[in-house]
Order: C-alpha cells, then sequence, then structure tokens
C-alpha cells in the first residue's frame, strides 16, 4: 500500500535517498520554495508514517536517508539511478526539440541543478568520444540538441545498450513510464513474427526503443494539444459551440 504523503514529502525523501549524504534543512527549503520550518514539520510527518526509522536527524548536519532502511519497501517513488538517470534526461530533450527548462527538468527528476549539470556534460562528452554528428547547446537555463532526430534516437540507443543493457519490457518501462511498454513490445514482437521479419542489421531492442520514443512523442503531443485547446476554450467560450 502506497504511504500517505504529500508530493513535497515523497520529493524530501527521494532526494535524501538519492543524495547518500546529510543535507541541510536550509538545502530542502531553497529547492521546494519553502520554509525551514515546514521542512521540519514535513520530516516529522514523514517519520511519523514509517514504523521504521527512515531520515536521520542532526543539529549539526541536517538529514539524510537511513542506508539500513531498504528504500523499495516504502512504495515511494520509482527511483532511477544515475545511468537510467542520463537515458531520461536524453530522452526528455530529443522529445522537446525546442528546448527544456533546466530547472524543470531537475525538479522532475528530484535532483539538484548541479547534479543535472553533471548528467548534461556526461551526455556532451558521450556525444564527442563516440561521434555522433550532434551538440549540446544552451541558452540561458534551456538546454537542446542540435542535429537530426534520428541520431539523437541512436544516442539514446547507445546509450541504454551500452549503459543499462536493457532486455525486458518491465525495465524499458522505467524510462518510459507514460506509455504501456509491455503491451507495445508484445504487439511489435507479433507482427514481427507474423510478417516473418528479421534482420541482422537492426536489434528487436533498437526498434523497440524507436517505436517507444514515438509512442511517447504521441503522448506528450495529445496532452499538450488537449491543454491548449482547454485553454482556447476558457478565453473564448464560444469556441466550444456548434
Amino acid at each position: 500500500m502506497k504511504p500517505m504523503l504529500s508530493k513535497r514529502q515523497e520529493k524530501i525523501l527521494v532526494t535524501l535517498y538519492i543524495k547518500e549524504d546529510w543535507v541541510k534543512g536550509s538545502e530542502l527549503s531553497e529547492l521546494l520554495a519553502v520554509s525551514d520550518r515546514t521542512i521540519r514539520m514535513d520530516i516529522e510527518s514523514i517519520k511519523a508514517v514509517f514504523n521504521e526509522p527512515v531520515i536521520q536527524t542532526s543539529k549539526q548536519y541536517g538529514y539524510r536517508y537511513n542506508r539500513t532502511v531498504d528504500f523499495k519497501s516504502l512504495n515511494v517513488e520509482n527511483v532511477l539511478d544515475a545511468r537510467e538517470r542520463l537515458a531520461v534526461v536524453i530522452k526528455e530533450m530529443i522529445l522537446s526539440p525546442t528546448g527544456i527548462d533546466y530547472f524543470d527538468l531537475a525538479n522532475a527528476l528530484y535532483v539538484s541543478e548541479s547534479t543535472l549539470l553533471t548528467d548534461l556534460h556526461l551526455i556532451r562528452k558521450e556525444i564527442q568520444s563516440h561521434g555522433f554528428p550532434l551538440s549540446l547547446e544552451r541558452h540561458n537555463d534551456t538546454f537542446m540538441f542540435q542535429g537530426r532526430r534520428l541520431d539523437q534516437v541512436k544516442l539514446l540507443i547507445h546509450w541504454i545498450k551500452n549503459n543499462l543493457g536493457y532486455s525486458t519490457p518491465e525495465q524499458f518501462a522505467r524510462i518510459f513510464p507514460k506509455i504501456d511498454v509491455p503491451a507495445i513490445s508484445d504487439m511489435l514482437l507479433e507482427l514481427l513474427v507474423e510478417e516473418k521479419y528479421f534482420s541482422r542489421y537492426l536489434s528487436f531492442r533498437s526498434l523497440l526503443i524507436t517505436v517507444l520514443m514515438i509512442s511517447e512523442q504521441a503522448v506528450t503531443s495529445n496532452t499538450s494539444g488537449d491543454n491548449e485547446e482547454d485553454t482556447e476554450s476558457r478565453q473564448n467560450p464560444e469556441s466550444g459551440l456548434v
């Protein structure tokens, strides 16, 4: 059963788990744009929810996650490790060809701005060291790829293949949580078998990642379109009349 925590309390717990070290209350309050007192109250609320001492407290150092507690047993959040997080950063930039806000992405991934900067540096290094015809550019607080979309997807395939080694739909679902990965995987495999299509040049994993990217792009576009229609309807009440 999922514990009764607010989104902010979940973010505090996930942040402490990811940090692997002491975190000052002032850092948490700045990250979440709330007061130090609110952080203290949230910490006490988190402790009260669980029967285990999930958070350790120090007047000198602040707070840290208790590593003797299995995080997965808390059923709080599907936390990505550093390599998975880089895959998500690459994916999100592919899905945002006009750029993605640096602070919004850090917030969505439950990481600090400095951690995201390190991730982006590693992605840029991966592009250069493997000769991808891409560049990673920054304009104010926005990051984006420059280069063909196909080469961007090739970068994602390369990263997943060489750093994650994913092979099951359940694993891919960690990177593509918005879509039904097992269903898409089963449908794609069934189609290939029925059509007797097999290629020594194109692996099923590469094909699946490409289809998953197309599917998530469609989901994202539909969601954005719905929001734009809702906004337009509010601005022009007659737009919904026939």
